[in-house]
């Protein structure tokens, strides 16, 4: 689905209907009822900074799940897929702030930092049951870390001039949510008044309105069997995926492939940030955690697997192009793009073949 809303989304862009799509997400759609004026929205905005606040709490979701349940639970477990992901976070910034150290485009850096969890999720269902277990929990971890990180960035980078008012009431919003989850008080349409008052309070106050996605789901219950935290989960991941994820694609993917811009240095900054540093990063950090006899890898997994899943963290796409919104403007913005999506799609074909590679080794050994 994302592949197809970026192929759809670059296609219309470089046709005669190019100028139709750009007219059609730049549109004025918001509107003033009565303290609340949502003028400045548009079609645009409303997928960037409303519908993408449901992405960012199933990523509070998932990154509660793993503190609560998962990897994240267990220190000596945690510290490979932790140290890795800060890996993978800071070789491919480096790199992009050497090619790209001074001016406007500096202020990229992040965009390479990031990996896709849904895109990362596709390309391990397609290997199956061939890859170990203990890979697939080690690379999801790691996004999951490498969301959180993106998190933080988003929250000290992109932060406007603050409404102290307006972060008040996210708090209280974000206290009275909290007890009626301590509570078990299940009522689903007071917490959803509660969700978009604190919306609504985060897109006034100069913080970016997805950071209360994520606030919000890290404060979901995580008591009973299923938990609310397992059934939002559950209940959320399709419309996520399928619907949210794709229409943020195709509203953001759409570029204009022009001479120029295919030879713009951020292209390649954000590209070989992606296809170079994120793998750089993830291996070498697991490595001298492994050799300073801090951890070791999980059971099943050589260092050919450790390579092919560090290649498939270089898959940014959604939070890349998340974050390419927030960090330029105009001619930046689509050249950042364009490197984003070539940069996944190589950071997808090379990692899927070194999994394969590495995947016929291994049987081919234990023949």
């Amino acid at each position: 689905m994302l592949v197809l809303a970026a192929i759809i989304a670059l296609g219309v862009m470089n046709s005669p209907a190019g100028p139709a799509y750009e007219a059609f997400w730049t549109q004025p759609a918001g509107f003033a009822l009565g303290p609340i004026d949502l003028r400045k929205m548009t079609v645009q905005l409303w997928d960037n900074d409303g519908l993408m606040v449901i992405f960012f709490f199933l990523i509070g979701l998932e990154i509660k799940r793993e503190l609560v349940k998962g990897e994240l639970r267990d220190p000596r477990k945690a510290i490979l897929p932790i140290v890795a992901a800060l890996g993978g976070m800071i070789a491919p910034a480096f790199l992009y702030f050497l090619i790209q150290p001074t001016g406007e485009a500096s202020r990229g850096w992040p965009i390479p930092m990031a990996t896709d969890i849904a895109f990362v999720v596709g390309m391990l269902a397609l290997f199956g049951h061939t890859i170990p277990h203990g890979l697939k929990t080690f690379l999801l971890t790691l996004a999951v870390i490498d969301d959180l990180g993106a998190v933080i960035l988003i929250a000290l980078l992109f932060t406007e001039e603050l409404s102290l008012i307006a972060l008040g009431l996210a708090a209280i919003g974000l206290i009275l949510f909290a007890v009626r989850q301590l509570a078990g008080i299940r009522g689903f349409v007071v917490n959803l008044l509660l969700s978009l008052l604190v919306w609504l309070a985060f897109l006034k106050s100069g913080v970016h309105p997805t950071i209360a996605g994520v606030l919000l789901g890290l404060l979901i219950s995580t008591r009973g069997s299923p938990s609310p935290l397992d059934r939002l989960e559950q209940a959320l991941h399709p419309w996520v995926y399928f619907l949210i994820m794709p229409l943020f694609v195709l509203a953001n993917a759409g570029v204009r492939l022009a001479g120029a811009l295919l030879t713009h240095p951020v292209v390649f900054a954000v590209a070989a940030g992606l296809i170079i540093g994120k793998p750089l990063g993830i291996v070498l950090t697991s490595r001298l955690t492994i050799v300073l006899g801090l951890s070791r890898l999980p059971q099943g997994v050589n260092g050919r697997l450790l390579l092919g899943a560090g290649c498939l963290g270089g898959i940014g796409c959604t939070m890349s192009l998340f974050l390419a919104d927030l960090a330029f403007s105009a001619v930046l913005k689509q050249a950042s793009n364009i490197g984003i999506v070539a940069g996944s799609t190589a950071s997808a074909l090379l990692g899927s073949g070194v999994l394969f590679w590495a995947r016929k080794n291994r049987n081919s050994s234990k023949e």
